[in-house]
Protein backbone atom coordinates (compact mmCIF):
# COMPACT_ATOMS: atom_id res chain seq x y z
CA UNK A 1 0.00 0.00 0.00
CA UNK A 2 2.63 2.52 0.73
CA UNK A 3 4.74 1.67 -2.23
CA UNK A 4 1.35 2.69 -4.10
CA UNK A 5 0.87 5.52 -2.15
CA UNK A 6 4.47 6.96 -3.09
CA UNK A 7 3.78 6.30 -6.83
CA UNK A 8 0.67 7.96 -7.03
CA UNK A 9 2.26 10.91 -5.37
CA UNK A 10 4.84 11.16 -7.79
CA UNK A 11 2.67 10.34 -11.17
CA UNK A 12 0.19 13.50 -9.81
CA UNK A 13 3.62 15.78 -8.85
CA UNK A 14 4.70 15.13 -12.31
CA UNK A 15 1.21 15.26 -14.01
CA UNK A 16 0.85 19.07 -12.09
CA UNK A 17 3.89 20.00 -13.13
CA UNK A 18 3.92 19.47 -16.61
CA UNK A 19 0.55 21.21 -16.93
CA UNK A 20 1.83 24.01 -15.49
CA UNK A 21 5.26 23.83 -17.37
CA UNK A 22 2.92 23.49 -20.89
CA UNK A 23 1.97 27.12 -20.38
CA UNK A 24 4.55 28.61 -20.41
CA UNK A 25 6.09 29.58 -24.13
CA UNK A 26 8.88 27.22 -25.08
CA UNK A 27 12.67 28.85 -24.43
CA UNK A 28 14.87 26.86 -26.59
CA UNK A 29 17.07 27.13 -29.74
CA UNK A 30 16.03 25.00 -33.22
CA UNK A 31 18.96 22.88 -34.32
CA UNK A 32 18.80 22.43 -37.95
CA UNK A 33 21.08 20.08 -40.34
CA UNK A 34 21.50 17.76 -42.90
CA UNK A 35 24.53 15.23 -41.78
CA UNK A 36 27.29 16.97 -43.08
CA UNK A 37 26.03 20.57 -41.44
CA UNK A 38 24.82 21.29 -38.10
CA UNK A 39 23.87 24.77 -36.46
CA UNK A 40 21.92 25.97 -33.55
CA UNK A 41 19.63 29.05 -34.07
CA UNK A 42 18.14 31.18 -31.92
CA UNK A 43 16.50 34.71 -31.84
CA UNK A 44 14.61 34.14 -28.50
CA UNK A 45 15.47 37.20 -26.47
CA UNK A 46 15.03 35.07 -23.25
CA UNK A 47 18.61 33.39 -24.69
CA UNK A 48 20.02 36.21 -26.46
CA UNK A 49 20.08 38.44 -23.67
CA UNK A 50 22.11 35.84 -21.77
CA UNK A 51 24.21 35.02 -24.33
CA UNK A 52 25.01 38.17 -25.63
CA UNK A 53 24.27 36.43 -29.26
CA UNK A 54 21.45 35.84 -31.97
CA UNK A 55 20.90 34.05 -35.09
CA UNK A 56 23.09 31.20 -35.67
CA UNK A 57 25.11 30.59 -32.59
CA UNK A 58 26.84 27.48 -33.33
CA UNK A 59 27.85 26.00 -36.52
CA UNK A 60 29.46 22.84 -37.09
CA UNK A 61 30.62 21.17 -40.10
CA UNK A 62 31.58 17.36 -40.62
CA UNK A 63 32.06 16.87 -37.08
CA UNK A 64 30.82 18.43 -33.78
CA UNK A 65 34.93 19.20 -32.65
CA UNK A 66 35.31 22.64 -34.12
CA UNK A 67 32.11 25.04 -33.51
CA UNK A 68 32.86 28.05 -36.24
CA UNK A 69 30.30 30.70 -35.41
CA UNK A 70 29.14 32.58 -32.44
CA UNK A 71 26.58 35.05 -33.65
CA UNK A 72 24.66 36.25 -36.63
CA UNK A 73 23.16 39.96 -36.42
CA UNK A 74 20.90 42.19 -38.77
CA UNK A 75 20.53 45.87 -37.97
CA UNK A 76 18.20 48.11 -39.71
CA UNK A 77 19.92 52.11 -39.79
CA UNK A 78 18.05 55.11 -40.81
CA UNK A 79 19.74 57.00 -44.33
CA UNK A 80 23.67 57.33 -44.13
CA UNK A 81 24.80 58.63 -40.46
CA UNK A 82 21.31 58.10 -38.91
CA UNK A 83 20.70 55.92 -35.97
CA UNK A 84 19.57 52.24 -35.43
CA UNK A 85 15.65 52.23 -35.30
CA UNK A 86 14.24 50.46 -32.23
CA UNK A 87 13.22 47.09 -31.67
CA UNK A 88 9.52 46.79 -31.45
CA UNK A 89 9.18 43.25 -30.75
CA UNK A 90 10.80 39.91 -32.20
CA UNK A 91 8.92 36.40 -32.68
CA UNK A 92 11.02 33.26 -33.29
CA UNK A 93 9.61 29.84 -33.71
CA UNK A 94 10.05 27.15 -36.48
CA UNK A 95 8.32 27.94 -40.29
CA UNK A 96 8.84 23.97 -41.03
CA UNK A 97 10.51 20.90 -40.17
CA UNK A 98 13.95 22.61 -41.90
CA UNK A 99 13.62 26.10 -41.37
CA UNK A 100 13.40 28.77 -38.52
CA UNK A 101 12.27 32.45 -39.01
CA UNK A 102 11.98 35.72 -36.96
CA UNK A 103 9.85 38.49 -37.24
CA UNK A 104 11.40 41.64 -35.97
CA UNK A 105 9.11 44.47 -36.19
CA UNK A 106 10.11 48.02 -35.41
CA UNK A 107 9.02 51.44 -33.84
CA UNK A 108 8.66 53.27 -37.43
CA UNK A 109 6.43 50.72 -38.48
CA UNK A 110 9.02 48.39 -40.49
CA UNK A 111 9.63 44.60 -40.76
CA UNK A 112 12.44 41.78 -41.29
CA UNK A 113 11.83 38.12 -42.00
CA UNK A 114 14.79 36.33 -41.31
CA UNK A 115 14.62 32.78 -42.53
CA UNK A 116 17.50 30.48 -41.77
CA UNK A 117 17.80 26.52 -42.86
CA UNK A 118 20.52 24.08 -44.30
CA UNK A 119 20.41 22.89 -47.80
CA UNK A 120 21.16 19.31 -48.74
CA UNK A 121 24.32 20.20 -50.32
CA UNK A 122 25.30 21.77 -47.01
CA UNK A 123 24.86 25.07 -47.97
CA UNK A 124 23.44 26.97 -44.79
CA UNK A 125 21.44 29.99 -46.16
CA UNK A 126 20.25 33.52 -43.96
CA UNK A 127 17.36 35.26 -45.93
CA UNK A 128 16.48 38.71 -44.80
CA UNK A 129 13.28 40.26 -45.85
CA UNK A 130 12.52 43.78 -45.27
CA UNK A 131 9.00 45.02 -45.73
CA UNK A 132 8.12 48.48 -45.70
CA UNK A 133 11.52 50.01 -46.24
CA UNK A 134 12.28 53.13 -46.72
CA UNK A 135 14.81 54.44 -49.45
CA UNK A 136 18.58 54.58 -48.30
CA UNK A 137 17.80 52.74 -45.45
CA UNK A 138 20.48 49.97 -44.42
CA UNK A 139 20.66 46.61 -43.20
CA UNK A 140 23.72 45.82 -41.75
CA UNK A 141 24.21 42.23 -41.41
CA UNK A 142 27.70 40.59 -39.39
CA UNK A 143 28.51 36.99 -39.16
CA UNK A 144 30.91 36.55 -35.61
CA UNK A 145 33.02 34.00 -35.80
CA UNK A 146 34.54 32.34 -32.52
CA UNK A 147 37.63 34.20 -31.02
CA UNK A 148 40.23 31.11 -31.55
CA UNK A 149 38.81 27.62 -33.27
CA UNK A 150 40.86 24.57 -33.47
CA UNK A 151 40.40 21.90 -35.56
CA UNK A 152 43.00 20.76 -38.55
CA UNK A 153 44.11 24.30 -38.32
CA UNK A 154 44.15 27.41 -35.91
CA UNK A 155 42.05 30.08 -37.15
CA UNK A 156 42.30 33.43 -35.51
CA UNK A 157 39.69 35.81 -34.56
CA UNK A 158 37.37 37.22 -37.99
CA UNK A 159 34.58 39.60 -38.28
CA UNK A 160 32.56 39.86 -41.72
CA UNK A 161 29.78 42.66 -42.40
CA UNK A 162 27.75 42.65 -45.52
CA UNK A 163 26.23 45.88 -45.99
CA UNK A 164 22.97 45.83 -48.80
CA UNK A 165 21.57 49.15 -49.12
Amino acid sequence: MKSITVFLFCFLFMYFHLYAQSNKPYKGNAILGNGNVCLVYSDDPRITARSGNSGIQHYYFQDYIVDYIRGTFCELSAKKGGSRYQLKSSTTGMQNFYRTGTQLKYDNGQEITVNCFVHQNDVTALKYTVKKAKPGDKLDITLLFRKVFTGDRRVERMKKKFRRN
